[in-house]
């Protein structure tokens, strides 16, 4: 998939919640800090490693849960979860611009996050997640 290309993000996580619910609605996993953004996956791409749809962020406002919001795809950050690769694709709206701050949001975001889900898989006696590279696309702020 080009960078360029358009994509369509289906909201799992409404910005500010702490829940992520399965499709059916049970509660999957309750995050110990609301999330700073829209988080979801992308129809129709290519799956993860894991057999799940592709996950991304949706940077901006809060989006209801279920609402697809179209973007253009900014950043990816790579991880390693239980071994296997885990990218979230970093997901700008239609119209809406790349902020600085959008950034240190994502990538400081992820740090934490690979941290407490490391400690969490480790006391259960798994690997746990590993925080690789953040790649941005070259696009200018504003």
């Amino acid at each position: 998939m080009d960078w360029d290309e358009p994509v369509e993000v289906r909201v799992e996580v409404t910005r500010g919640s702490r829940l992520k619910r399965r499709e059916d609605g049970r509660i999957q996993y309750v995050s110990p800090w609301a999330t700073p953004f829209n988080y979801g996956s992308v129809p129709g791409a290519p799956f993860a490693a894991d057999g799940a749809a592709q996950d991304a962020v949706l940077l901006g406002p809060a989006v209801v849960r279920g609402t697809r919001v179209w973007g253009r795809r900014v950043g990816v950050v790579e991880l390693l979860d239980d071994g296997l690769p885990d990218p979230k694709w970093i997901v700008l709206p239609e119209g809406r611009a790349l902020l600085p701050e959008d950034k240190l949001l994502v990538e400081g975001f992820f740090r934490r996050y690979a941290r407490y889900k490391t400690l969490y898989a480790r006391l259960r006696g798994r690997p746990g997640v590993v925080l690789g590279e953040q790649s941005w696309a070259e696009i200018t702020p504003g």
